[in-house]
């Protein structure tokens, strides 16, 4: 009997913390049904439409929406990117960029935890209680971008995912991206990718829906003398959800700082993203600021340092 109602409060616990989970994710990161966040969860301190429709400048996040625009870099890299968003919750990681004669292949890791909670049941007839974690993912990612010619570049990543849920449950995904960035002229171009495409083990008796998606961009780079501006223009479609999410972005830039603004549609939260970012000597430091209607202001900060000679 003790038995059973330890099960029944653990149990509903968990389908408690998996209701909550899942609210934040619909809210939050628009997955509806589908689940998986750490896959979409890992994102740079520039606005998505930035990273995808211009070549790499200091920055390797654009390889978590399209593996291709790797193969525009031509210079060793390390990228550091942090969030800290929903209450406690915490994110961390890495990429390594390691030029090649006609590419780049790149590296990554990042660890993302929920924050704690309390987990309580009966032992022997004693009420206990502890304090666990709610949630702690850990993302890998390996990607490789060609450079076919200097107008065309494609790309693939294989990505993995652990997942573990009150320090009692867990469960693993392996997903893959492939993704073309092409210039039709000097100073337009176009970006193209697939995303999360795999399998996943099950989270008790049901496995977690992966957040598959397409996208599609094209942005148009212009440079006067000591300025610059990008406006780009996106929209992912998830196909679990059958949703569609346009964008659209516009950078400004002047010698070493720049400033990024966003915008989603069809989305509740999470709508405006504000970006700051300065490049100095080899330092790319990068911030955002994106304001929260029912959730907390998250915040992002990346730091990316080239080294090399570039190839």
């Amino acid at each position: 009997m003790k038995r059973k109602i330890f099960k029944l409060l653990v149990v509903s616990q968990f389908i408690g913390l998996v209701f909550f989970i899942n609210q934040v994710n619909t809210v939050y990161a628009d997955f509806g049904k589908s689940g998986w966040s750490i896959f979409k969860k890992v994102q740079s301190a520039k606005f998505k439409a930035m990273t995808t429709v211009t070549g790499v400048r200091g920055d390797l996040s654009g390889v978590f929406y399209n593996p291709a625009v790797l193969g525009t870099n031509q210079q060793r890299e390390i990228f550091f990117i942090s969030e800290l968003g929903l209450s406690d919750d915490k994110l961390g990681g890495l990429v390594y960029g390691e030029p090649l004669k006609n590419g780049m292949i790149a590296g990554g890791v990042a660890y993302y935890d929920a924050g704690i909670m309390e987990l309580n049941w009966l032992e022997g007839g004693e009420l206990k209680t502890a304090n666990v974690s709610a949630q702690r993912d850990l993302f890998g990612l390996l990607s490789y971008g060609h450079k076919f010619s200097d107008s065309l570049f494609g790309g693939a990543s294989l990505k993995f995912a652990s997942s573990k849920i009150i320090e009692r449950e867990s469960a693993i995904a392996y997903v893959g991206d492939l993704g073309v960035f092409y210039l039709p002229t000097e100073n337009l171009s176009v970006s193209a990718a697939v995303q999360n495409l795999g399998s996943s083990t099950k989270f008790i008796e049901k496995k977690n829906p992966l957040p598959s998606s397409g996208y599609l961009g094209s942005g148009y780079f212009y440079k006067s003398g000591k300025y610059y501006i990008i406006p780009g223009v996106g929209a992912t479609y998830n196909i679990e959800d059958k949703e569609l999410i346009p964008e659209l972005g516009f950078e400004f830039g002047y010698e070493v700082v720049s400033l990024n603004i966003g915008y989603r549609f069809n989305v509740e939260e999470a709508k405006l993203h504000f970006g700051l970012g300065i490049n100095w000597k080899n330092i790319d430091f990068g911030y955002a600021y994106i304001p929260g209607l029912y959730l907390n202001t998250t915040n992002r900060i990346s730091v990316g340092y080239r080294f090399g000679l570039s190839k």
